[in-house]
């Protein structure tokens, strides 16, 4: 998902649950946003993450990384 696609979203949640009015300013979103986004950074690629008032909390780890025929995890395997 882009920074714009997330943006949008945002945005529409926001409509749709009355924080928010159709043609209002919408840059306190856009700042909660950014701020929501330079914290999900920690976490890895792939994580999904919940928000539930102000916790934040992993709802999802990603896989583990799959490892390739023939490397050092699965020697003597082909």
């Amino acid at each position: 998902m882009t920074r714009d696609d997330y943006l949008r979203r945002l945005r529409a949640s926001a409509l749709d649950a009355g924080f928010l009015e159709p043609g209002e300013n919408t840059t306190d979103i856009d700042d909660q946003a950014d701020e929501l986004l330079d914290i999900a950074a920690g976490w890895p690629v792939g994580t999904v993450i919940e928000r539930r008032g102000d916790l934040l909390q992993v709802r999802q780890w990603p896989p583990p990384p799959r490892s390739c025929a023939g490397s050092p995890g699965r020697r003597g395997q082909r």
